[in-house]
């Protein structure tokens, strides 16, 4: 068992004390702050509303001056709440919950039901238990007020002069629940040697699952002195350097499939460089060209030239035709042949 150490004991009762003292402290200043809110004080000093007021001389965020003229002005519907509070059962923050759920239903609100559930629950889980109080009472109410959540999404990317992104937006719960959910697998510290604080874990998150579902395209300009050595790679599509058009991988294989014959023909950068011959197949067996020699050509090209004159391309089976129309064909020479066989 752990041993408690009578110090830390005293710290941690201390704290709860001090706790109570600040709620209770709270409570006091919502009554002011409601009552503040119904003067005209705020308008002589030239601010916009009660809450500029406050939110710049008593030095607080809007929402936290909103939600203290909030509880202020709804004491007398959580008036046993606030005993509570006194009590030390729940705290200034369930306060808080209570009072905003009031202002939302209205006359339907009940503080029984809801006081049960602060006793029970953390005000973070209290929180969505007010939301599901109020759903309960008026569905549509909470529905339009998620479509107006939504209606004030935004989002900003403002580029530095040295070329850094700054990020600003919100979004609405859905979306924001559906980002972290993203992110948070991505962020977490990689061990004991990982140095990084939250933001930069955030900020590393974001970038690794962009790199992951983008493909980045990069222009590089660069000199020919750093280009590397040695002769030059041959395309799939195109030699370089090569004057006459080369034929497509896809449309060589057509016409390979529809028996076409594909006749070589000199290559007239042959001598820059590299050795750009068609490699000698075994399987290889279509004739060649007249004056062609098979091992010293280059790949066929769109227009096929043997011994200076252009040929046309031919199909196997346009061959075949040829011939068997020839061996029909009789030969005026000979005699006819008779019915009988003489």
């Amino acid at each position: 068992m752990v041993e408690l150490v009578p110090g830390e004991v005293d710290v941690a009762y201390e704290m709860v004390g001090i706790r109570q003292a600040i709620d209770l402290l709270e409570l006091q200043f919502s009554r002011l702050a409601a009552t503040f809110d119904k003067g005209a004080y705020w308008e002589q000093e030239g601010s916009n509303s009660p809450i500029d007021w406050i939110r710049f001389n008593c030095h607080l965020t809007s929402n936290a001056a909103g939600a203290r003229i909030a509880v202020g002005e709804n004491l007398g519907r959580v008036a046993e709440s606030a005993q509570a509070m006194q009590a030390g059962e729940i705290g200034f923050t369930h306060l808080v919950e209570m009072a905003r759920t009031a202002d939302a239903v209205g006359k339907a609100f009940d503080e029984t039901k809801l006081l049960e559930l602060a006793r029970e629950n953390s005000p973070g889980k209290f929180h969505y238990k007010c939301m599901h109080y109020r759903h309960s009472v008026d569905a549509k109410a909470v529905a339009e007020e998620q479509a107006e959540l939504a209606e004030t999404r935004f989002l900003h990317l403002n580029t530095q002069d040295d070329g850094g992104l700054f990020i600003t937006g919100l979004l609405d719960p859905v979306g924001g629940a559906l980002v972290r959910n993203a992110l948070e697998p991505l962020a977490r510290s990689s061990g004991a040697d990982d140095f990084r604080d939250a933001p930069k874990r955030w900020a590393d998150a974001l970038v690794e699952l962009a790199s992951s579902k983008t493909r980045i395209q990069m222009q590089v300009t660069s000199s020919v002195e750093t280009q590397p050595s040695g002769p030059p790679r041959r395309s799939r599509g195109r030699v370089p350097g090569r004057r006459d058009r080369v034929l497509p991988p896809n449309l060589l294989q057509d016409r390979r499939a529809l028996g076409l014959r594909l006749e070589p023909e000199p290559d007239p950068d042959a001598g820059l460089g590299g050795d750009r011959r068609r490699p000698e197949r075994a399987d290889d067996q279509r004739p060649a060209a007249p004056g062609a020699d098979r091992a010293g050509q280059a790949l066929p090209v769109a227009g096929l030239r043997a011994d200076g004159v252009k040929v046309r391309w031919t199909s196997r089976r346009a061959l075949a035709a040829r011939r068997r129309r020839r061996d029909r064909k009789p030969d005026p020479a000979l005699p006819p042949a008779s019915l009988d066989g003489a």
